[in-house]
């Protein structure tokens, strides 16, 4: 779970922000709401990744295959080091 926390801290507000302008727009409380829980949780998450540093300061999620046409392959990943 540790590894895939900064997609969490990234996505979570954008998935908020989708659901919120596909279901929700009717509903303003709700979507409040879930803007504010979206948010804190990826506070949360943000300080759940800067406690769990590893001892050289670094932190790397695994990389995700972004686009892969034939002999091509993109991947896109995350690195924190203690300078970020």
């Amino acid at each position: 779970m540790i590894a895939y926390t900064p997609y969490l801290i990234l996505l979570l507000p954008l998935m908020a922000a989708v659901l919120i302008r596909l279901f929700l727009h009717p509903f303003p409380k709700i979507a409040v709401t879930s803007s504010v829980v979206a948010c804190l949780l990826s506070f949360i998450g943000s300080l759940f990744l800067l406690s769990s540093g590893t001892p050289s300061g670094g932190m790397a999620a695994p990389p995700v295959t972004w686009i892969e046409f034939g002999g091509l392959k993109a991947n896109f990943g995350l690195v924190a080091d203690p300078l970020a």
